[in-house]
């Protein structure tokens, strides 16, 4: 499983190139961007594809800007610790400036950085080292090929973000039960399922009206079992028995805790 990781570097698409073509020798994919403004709105937009950052210290702020400087570094950093009060997203700092590299100042502003053409090997082993034990990749590497259907060709790429917190959930047994993560966000991923089977071709339309997915009757359809609305019936039944009874089992679930009146059960829960 490749390492995705996102550079802002205005030299990414000259004199960065040796560096991409050297990471891609290990297994890391490199994503460049030149400027602080495009790298951050490219990441923000797609957060849970990447799993680290390389950050140039003298770099563009704005897309536009002519100067480089700090201003570019100062803020994709404070971004990143915003975001990683609720993601696990490490980044290193690689700079090639003479000035900053016996700079007391800057290191105690910036932490630790790695030299362009003297730490290259060093930056990219450090940087799989510290992707390798990241909760989510070791998730995404031990469930690899459920998590390689979470992309826009088949369920979608919002998938991968409610499986990986359901999952990490699972692995910390001992924390607070968390209704709408298992309940919530459990259904959603059906749905998406659903709707991958529609695309497909497998699921009727009559199941999807106005936009929503009928749960029951696309669980039904799918097992070639009669629906209760439905004229027509699936004479296929692309689920198997046993999956055909987990997806009626999680539907029936899932359902019961999303639409009960009880209010203290009810009160933790987001309906769909």
């Amino acid at each position: 499983m490749k390492y995705k990781v996102l550079w802002i570097d205005d030299d990414c698409n000259t004199t960065g190139r040796d560096f991409i073509g050297q990471a891609e020798q290990d297994e890391v994919d490199i994503t460049a961007f030149e400027s602080h403004e495009e790298g951050i709105a490219f990441l923000e937009k797609n957060l849970i594809s990447f799993h680290a950052v390389i950050l140039d210290a003298k770099v563009k702020h704005k897309k536009d800007d002519t100067v480089i400087g700090l201003e570019g570094l100062r803020a994709s950093r404070d971004r990143l610790i915003e975001l990683n009060n609720r993601v696990d997203l490490p980044y290193f700092i690689f700079t090639g400036q003479p000035d900053y590299q016996t700079n007391e100042v800057f290191k105690e502003s910036f932490g630790n950085f790695y030299i362009k053409g003297k730490d290259n090997e060093k930056l990219i082993e450090d940087l799989i080292n510290r992707i390798e034990n990241k909760q989510d990749y070791v998730l995404q590497k031990e469930y690899r090929q459920v998590f390689d259907i979470c992309s826009e060709k088949y369920i979608g790429i919002e998938c991968k973000k409610h499986l990986l917190q359901i999952l990490s959930s699972i692995k910390k047994p001992n924390e607070v039960f968390d209704d709408e993560l298992y309940f919530t966000q459990i259904r959603i991923i059906l749905e998406s399922m659903f709707r991958a089977a529609n695309k497909f071709g497998l699921l009727h339309n009559a199941c999807i009206l106005n936009g929503k997915v009928n749960l029951a009757e696309s669980s039904l359809f799918l097992a070639g079992l009669k629906t209760k609305h439905l004229s027509v019936v699936c004479t296929v039944g692309h689920f198997p028995k046993l999956i055909a009874d987990a997806v009626q089992s999680i539907i029936f679930v899932t359902g019961a805790a999303s639409h009960t009146t009880d209010p203290d059960i009810k009160k933790n829960i987001n309906l769909l």
